[in-house]
């Protein structure tokens, strides 16, 4: 023999049968089916005024809202969807601003939420790398030096690669010290201070692995 199913609906049927007829405190009843007191009273005045259906769930929509759209406001902002079929929400508020100036201007959001409940949205779909032409990686970093990223630039002043650790633990100066170590060291640089001559690799050890191309002896190789 199958078992008998049973849903929210029997439930509250056989509920509010019990209650009526079992001898049964009312708070051991509730108590039994997991429901508050409140919730068991609620269950029972529906059942008196409106009989089994008064049992289903309601509607949990409020009956009235003061800030929500007039009709012919949403009338008005999809008619002029219709008439141009390729403009966003943005575009609409703007020509139904210039077209009624002397009524209340509704918000960008609700155009959208207008827009959207009436069908007139298009989803943009998702292009795949492939289709950008864009070369991307799906993997994903789980510990240093797992993943490096390298960019490659032209023309300038700056050295004509850069990149970075993909890994969230790992320092970016590092990477950097690996990537750029082949890159020309530029001249010593005169500092403000008097009859002094610093380079960047020993005054300015926090600018060595991005500037210089010198390897800082106060951090680690990134290869161990």
């Amino acid at each position: 023999m199958p078992w008998k199913e049973r849903d929210a609906m029997s439930l509250r049927l056989e509920f509010v049968l019990r209650s009526l007829t079992e001898p049964t405190p009312f708070r051991t009843l509730c108590a039994e089916y997991g429901v508050s007191p409140k919730t068991g009273y609620k269950w029972k005045q529906r059942f008196f005024q409106e009989g089994s259906s008064g049992l289903h769930d309601q509607s949990r929509r409020p009956a009235a809202s003061p800030a929500a759209l007039p009709e012919q406001v949403v009338c008005e902002i999809v008619r002029l969807k219709q008439a141009h079929r390729t403009w966003g929400p943005r575009k609409i508020r703007e020509l139904y601003a210039r077209r009624h100036r002397a009524q209340p201007l509704p918000s960008e959001s609700s155009v959208k939420r207008v827009l959207d409940k009436a069908g007139l949205v298009e989803k943009r779909r998702s292009r795949r790398s492939r289709d950008t032409g864009r070369l991307q990686s799906r993997v994903d970093a789980q510990a240093p030096n797992d993943v490096w990223t390298v960019d490659f630039k032209a023309g300038g002043t700056r050295p004509p690669t850069s990149g970075a650790n993909r890994s969230p633990s790992a320092t970016p100066t590092a990477g950097m010290c690996w990537l750029r170590r082949f890159s020309p060291t530029p001249a010593p640089r005169r500092c403000s201070r008097p009859a002094k001559v610093c380079s960047s690799a020993t005054d300015y050890p926090a600018r060595s692995a991005a500037t210089t191309g010198v390897l800082s002896p106060r951090r680690p190789l990134p290869w161990g």
